[in-house]
């Protein structure tokens, strides 16, 4: 539920690619006029930084157009999309939507608080969140209150514990929904010009607190350090693990079943056979998950100038054997990208990707020596996302 909520957030404008740097592509526009389109994360809200969503987008729908990725129905269809949640006069220019995150990690629990800024019909913002909230409720709340679980640990008396509630928190309308399967919780909070979306445990709210305050004003706001320093941990339940997996092999059967379905006769075949290799990747992909015992997200960058940043991902495994071959199977994707990509930028950004093991972690790296080749970074990681996305509009 968290993943699929904060998911729908994330399409707000939140993402990270840990795609390398390339050669500049965006023509001959200067750095400097493409920094307020990069986004960033910071650990401390009085450094809150706000990226220009419409710059961002519009740069992203050139590169994918300039690809044939998208074609301008399509466009209009995600522009009309956003309309319908709560994003006023999407697609034209006009409402300046401007993005904020900031993200702590207490241990291998992840904190973490979206700012929007911008002209919302906020009650249609909310309801998409209370629809995507009524789903996961249905298909959760009979497990957890059989085992009664999220009830022992947070001591509450509730029979469901998935009850949304619409309250005031730090003197803003605000709206909780519990997620009991982890003890936690994500918040919408409503100020006079923007929106909090927060993700953490049950009952800790203090990064909300002081990014609303903020927001507000009441605390002043600081600038960022020559050079940032953002640390994100993550480690999987077992519970989440097996969510994860059920997931994937849904989406993987049902996609599985169209692809077969859709071919005629002698062509069914090759589609079986296609669909055995493609099995293959789902079932190393799904097996890596369960063995990942955590991962940690390191950014630095440098916040004047060129914006230079650095991503890197440390995953660590089982064993150095697990690792290592973990590391081999990610190795033969990536150069079988590079050569069914036709596009010479998008080729040396992946194959500028810096992939090692020590021991059993991996190591991915890459390296950012301006905005334009963040933004590049971003709308790489995007083309391979565009696709799925495109199915559910």
């Amino acid at each position: 539920m968290l993943k699929r909520l904060y998911g729908f957030c994330l399409c707000l404008g939140l993402g990270i690619g840990l795609t390398c740097g390339a050669p500049a592509f965006a023509g001959n526009t200067p750095t400097a006029e493409l920094n307020d389109a990069v986004l960033f994360f910071v650990n401390d809200p009085r450094e809150l930084t706000y990226t220009d969503l419409n710059k961002l987008v519009e740069r992203n729908k050139e590169y994918h157009q300039e690809r044939g990725t998208l074609t301008t129905d399509q466009v209009s269809s995600f522009f009309e999309h956003m309309q319908q949640f709560g994003v006023k006069n999407a697609g034209d220019g006009t409402n300046q939507i401007r993005v904020g995150y900031v993200v702590q990690s207490q241990g291998f629990e992840p904190i973490g608080v979206i700012v929007v800024k911008g002209d919302f019909d906020r009650p249609k913002l909310l309801d998409l969140l209370k629809k995507h909230y009524s789903e996961h409720s249905d298909e959760h709340s009979a497990a957890v209150m059989k085992a009664n679980t999220f009830s022992a640990v947070q001591k509450e008396k509730a029979v469901n514990p998935y009850i949304e509630e619409e309250t005031t928190l730090f003197g803003h309308s605000a709206h909780i929904f519990p997620m009991p399967l982890r003890g936690r919780e994500l918040i919408a909070v409503s100020t006079k010009d923007a929106v909090l979306i927060s993700s953490a445990p049950r009952g800790n709210r203090n990064l909300l607190q002081q990014t609303v305050d903020v927001v507000d004003g009441k605390v002043a706001m600081q600038q960022p350090s020559p050079n940032s320093h953002v640390v994100f941990t993550f480690a999987a339940s077992a519970a989440e693990k097996q969510e994860i997996d059920k997931r994937i092999w849904t989406r993987y059967n049902d996609e599985k079943k169209d692809s077969i379905t859709q071919k005629k006769h002698m062509k069914k075949l090759g589609e079986r056979i296609r669909q055995k290799v493609i099995k293959n990747k789902v079932e190393f992909m799904v097996e890596s998950l369960d063995d990942m015992d955590q991962a940690t997200l390191t950014i630095d960058r440098g916040n004047a100038g060129e914006m230079t940043k650095t991503a890197s991902l440390v995953a660590k495994f089982e064993n150095a054997s697990r690792a290592s071959e973990i590391k081999k199977n990610i190795m033969k994707h990536l150069i079988k990208e590079i050569k069914r990509n036709d596009n010479v930028q998008d080729k040396f950004a992946l194959g500028n990707v810096s992939i090692t093991t020590q021991g059993n972690q991996l190591f991915i790296r890459c390296q950012f020596r301006d905005s334009k080749e963040q933004l590049h970074g971003f709308n790489l990681i995007s083309s391979y996302i565009a696709k799925g996305l495109l199915e559910r509009l």
